[in-house]
């Protein structure tokens, strides 16, 4: 999925429920930049996150971002089902992975670290693969703070795409 601010991202297929071409998002008072509000989707209220605002991009860029994709996750098997919806650039894709494609986390990135549970490479990409679970029901680390008013809290730098690949699945 093409996150925008040249990263793109993965999640399972059996997470990704549907791609909405022109969601309404609800905006919500006191948010951070990555998370613009909620999308009331199927009678249910569902976090939207903007991964470009939370890894780095321009907010400009973010309200270019027209397209959502809604996912599925569970806290532990049995579990009801939770959804999040990301913004995104264009529709998501499938890409089939193979054990030879598994690559290390970009460096230099706690951000990607927190959201992301492995990584793959494609078409000379490197491609966070999605914690879906942690990426809506984890609070950022760092987060809590900011929300405090820690002037000394900050977002932990976030370097871009890896160097010379600018990690694309997805859309």
């Amino acid at each position: 999925m093409d996150a925008g601010a040249g990263w793109h991202v993965a999640a399972g297929a059996h997470r990704v429920v549907e791609y909405l071409l022109s969601p309404e998002i609800v905006r919500l008072p006191l948010t951070p930049a990555h998370c613009p509000g909620v999308l009331i989707w199927r009678e249910k209220m569902v976090p939207v996150t903007d991964l470009a605002a939370l890894l780095g991009g321009d907010e400009r860029e973010a309200q270019a971002r027209r397209h959502a994709v809604v996912l599925a996750y569970q806290m532990a098997p049995g579990q009801p089902l939770r959804y999040g919806a990301v913004l995104v650039d264009g529709a998501p894709y499938e890409v089939y992975v193979a054990d030879d494609m598994a690559c290390a986390l970009p460096e230099g990135s706690e951000v990607v670290r927190h959201v992301a549970c492995s990584c793959f490479t494609h078409d000379d990409r490197v491609i966070p693969i999605l914690d879906v679970a942690r990426l809506f029901d984890r609070p950022l680390p760092w987060a809590a703070a900011q929300l405090d008013g820690d002037a000394e809290a900050v977002a932990p730098p976030v370097d871009g795409p890896p160097a010379g690949r600018d990690s694309a699945v997805g859309g």
